[in-house]
């Protein structure tokens, strides 16, 4: 062999190298997908079948897309399997099999995930002792019929009771038309220190709608729920939970290390919860520490998830509704027309009592903004082998639950599915209740129903009535959509950055 073909031989090795490495990738795809069917249980869900080993780029890339690629290919919403991050995962989409994983909440537990969630606001291991149980007598829980619970039994029924009971939710939501009231006479004094407006003229402002939104109701809403304190002593506190917020994805869904640097230092913050925390949260904390013996700063990590829980949902639906309204003709007249009277109050601020009783056309946006801008997803773990959809579940396998299919369903909804349309809700209530149907999950269901969901429909129906009241809208741009790619724990993101601007004028 001449010099000449040994140096062309050389150049070759790296590319046969490479031919090779992709040749072995390609029969390795080839035989999962062909090997693994046949390796399943055949009484359990059908795994959904994929070239690139797994479904964990599929799915975080766009959800929605694996739900209805099963559904063609099944026909229904029936159970199937996807295997993400290496675990057999049991995709559950239809309405009934969905009852029937709440109704065998020991079985397909939600404890074991709530764990999970937890450990991540910075409680870390020491979650696992929230399932510790302990002595229950006298305070109207047990499990299985024992007088023994844990923490996380005790939580769903304490908090339900604090934030559902009518003296407990018309108290917090009279500090919250306070605390909005005050917001409110923030904005109005940027209106007072802007140029160029002729006395008695209207006045006008830009904001960025994005922030805007989400600054309101989260200052409103944190100090009716934890006092003024919070914000007052810690200025960086909704620049922080914003930062966090727009990152926890990271940590659910488990990035490198590296990656999640700043959500954690972010997560941080949640020590500044110590010594301003509500009278609900500290309710909870002396109960904690006389029944789990944790410290208070392992506390006050499981204090950040709640504290996250009240607000990551609220205020962001209140960006979608003002942008909804504003991008529905004559939607604005008729709402002013209807909830106008919950303005006779001294203070000129609205009842919330008015707004969710007497309003249907304003819970029908609140209701259809649900439907289309949130996709919550809920886990189970399974604990004890059960059936669900005709298939069975084994132990240490996991149930996803996801809503957006539903809230999108053209055979219950209407071919406008995708559509916001607030007087397809006041047509269904008629003959329907989709919540009841199990089209409508926005809030969950089950041991993780959202305990908080009447102070949050309350709050948001609130925020949006004095905006229409004291100010004309006008968005600065095309309307941003929802983000329905990346699956989401509750209410969808608009693409980001948003950098939506809103043109706000006073109503003489």
């Amino acid at each position: 062999m001449s010099p000449l073909d040994s140096i062309a031989q050389a150049e070759r090795l790296p590319l046969l190298a490479l031919g090779g490495l992709i040749g072995f990738a390609a029969a390795a795809c080839v035989v999962l997908r062909v090997v693994r069917p046949l390796l399943a249980h055949k009484d359990g869900p059908p795994t959904l079948p994929y070239w690139i080993p797994w479904h964990g780029i599929w799915y975080m890339r766009n959800a929605r897309d694996v739900v209805d690629t099963a559904y063609r290919r099944y026909g229904s919403y029936a159970p199937f399997t996807l295997m993400l991050g290496g675990q057999t995962v049991h995709v559950v989409g239809n309405p009934q099999d969905v009852k029937t994983v709440y109704r065998l909440s020991r079985a397909l537990s939600f404890e074991p995930i709530t764990t999970e969630i937890v450990a991540l606001f910075g409680m870390g291991k020491t979650s696992k002792r929230l399932r510790d149980m302990f002595s229950a007598e006298g305070l109207g829980v047990g499990h299985g019929g024992s007088s023994k619970a844990n923490l996380i039994q005790l939580a769903h029924p304490f908090f339900r009771d604090e934030l559902t009971s009518r003296t407990r939710l018309q108290l917090i939501g009279e500090r919250y038309i306070t605390e909005l009231e005050r917001v409110m006479d923030g904005i109005n004094r940027r209106f007072r220190t802007s140029q160029g407006t002729k006395q008695g003229a209207p006045a006008s402002i830009e904001v960025p709608m994005w922030n805007f939104c989400r600054e309101a109701v989260f200052t409103a809403s944190v100090n009716a729920m934890y006092g003024r304190s919070l914000i007052d002593k810690h200025k960086e506190t909704f620049e922080v939970y914003n930062a966090f917020d727009e990152e926890f994805h990271k940590l659910v869904f488990q990035f490198p290390e590296h990656l999640t640097t700043e959500v954690r230092q972010n997560r941080e913050h949640s020590s500044t919860l110590e010594d301003t925390a509500a009278e609900v949260i500290n309710k909870w904390h002396e109960l904690m520490l006389q029944k789990s013996g944790m410290t208070l700063r392992e506390i006050v990590s499981g204090a950040f998830s709640i504290f996250w829980g009240f607000n990551t949902n609220s205020i962001k639906t209140s960006f979608w509704i003002l942008v909804f309204i504003s991008s529905t003709p004559n939607l604005v007249d008729r709402l002013r027309a209807e909830f106008a009277a919950a303005f006779s109050t001294p203070n000129g601020m609205p009842s919330i009592d008015y707004l969710t009783k007497e309003c249907p056309l304003l819970n029908a946006v609140f209701n259809e903004t649900l439907r289309v801008a949130t996709a919550p997803s809920s886990m189970r773990l399974v604990e004890e082998e059960s059936v669900v959809g005709g298939f069975v579940l084994r132990e240490g396998e996991r149930v996803l639950l996801p809503s957006m299919h539903l809230h999108r369903a053209k055979h219950f909804w209407g071919e406008d599915a995708d559509e916001f349309r607030p007087d397809r809700m006041l047509e269904m209530a008629k003959t329907t209740d989709p919540v009841a149907a199990g089209y409508l999950r926005a809030f969950g269901g089950g041991s993780s129903y959202c305990p908080g969901r009447i102070f949050s429909r309350g709050e948001i129906i609130a925020f949006v009535a004095v905006m229409l009241q004291r100010y004309d809208l006008v968005m600065l741009g095309e309307p941003p959509v929802p983000n329905t790619g990346p699956p989401t724990l509750g209410v969808l993101d608009p693409p980001m950055p948003c950098g939506l601007r809103m043109r706000l004028t006073t109503r003489l």
